[in-house]
């Protein structure tokens, strides 16, 4: 028995660490990966079952343009080029989704108020997910690099004959920010920031508590795998951080009743940005839906704010 028992201790501590081992597995899966884990379908994934919107089906019905470019360290990210009803556009949107969210899901809406409003749109889908390239999605510390590409694309198409504003959802509006401190091109005029988080890391772990977790040795513990795998950690930057060096007017949105990004973080980014800048709550819209709630307003606000005609 006596002899026994090391290999006991030695069979449960092997069993430890595998266990260990899947579990930080999953999580990072869960949050970097774009094949998502187990817990992860489970948890964030419900998209499958739900109905298409009729403005979703909209978009996906229009003859936009599918178009593509390399990404910094090498990926094909893919976007979808619909210009504007009319045939003189005013102005170009650059459009990034949110989290595990699709180009037609998360702008569909807004997408057909704008379009039959001058605007020529780009929206993209961000690496790691949708059709474009890539493994781990970078919480905006990558993908606002992706944008500075995609900025630099359009230039080339549009040769800074009309002026070009970002717009961005949850990690999309995160994206956009961090991308105004890595210093925008000149053609870009102003900033739409709608639902956005402040960094990476701060979002994480508010995820984590609102499942009934606090887990902030396990972030840790996926914070070093994702710099070793991803090549980022999820404090390398943040949208507070950036918008203390933004030039550019930024047009802030935030639903009050938002579960999972808590607006509280848009105004943490509001008060940091150091440019003319103005603040659109909605007190009954949950996360993403403060264009929905009322379209016809929030254009409105936006409209005077930029100066559009």
């Amino acid at each position: 028995m006596k002899k026994a028992l090391p290999v006991i201790a030695g069979s449960v501590a092997v069993t430890g660490l595998i266990l260990k081992e899947i579990v930080l597995h999953e999580t990072f899966q869960m949050i970097t990966g774009k094949k998502n884990s187990i817990l992860g379908k489970k948890l964030f994934n419900r998209s499958d079952k739900r109905v298409p919107s009729e403005e979703e089906k909209w978009l996906l019905n229009q003859e936009s343009e599918t178009v593509s470019i390399t990404s910094f360290d090498g990926l094909k990210l893919v976007g979808h080029y619909l210009p504007a009803k009319s045939k003189t556009p005013k102005r170009i949107l650059l459009m990034m989704h949110g989290w595990r969210g699709t180009w037609a899901k998360d702008f569909g809406i807004m997408a057909k108020h704008l379009h039959e409003r001058d605007c020529d749109l780009l929206i993209i889908e961000e690496r790691a997910q949708g059709e474009s390239e890539g493994r781990y999605m970078g919480f905006g510390i990558l993908e606002s690099r992706d944008c500075l590409r995609w900025l630099a694309y359009l230039r080339q198409r549009n040769k800074d004959k009309l002026p070009v504003y970002l717009a961005g959802v949850s990690m999309g509006a995160s994206t956009v920010l961090m991308a105004s401190g890595r210093g925008l091109p000149y053609a870009v005029k102003g900033i739409i920031a709608d639902c956005g988080f402040t960094s990476p890391y701060e979002i994480i772990i508010h995820v984590s508590q609102r499942c009934g977790r606090k887990l902030p040795r396990l972030i840790k513990m996926v914070d070093r795998r994702c710099s070793l795998i991803a090549k980022y950690r999820f404090n390398d930057f943040s949208a507070v951080e950036a918008v203390k060096k933004c030039q550019v007017p930024v047009f802030f949105a935030h639903g009050m009743k938002d579960t999972f990004v808590p607006y509280y973080m848009t105004l943490e980014n509001y008060e940091a940005c150091r440019s003319r800048k103005t603040l659109y709550l909605v007190e009954d819209a949950n996360h993403c839906e403060c264009f929905g709630k009322n379209p016809y307003k929030y254009m409105e606000r936006m409209w005077n704010f930029f100066g559009w005609d």
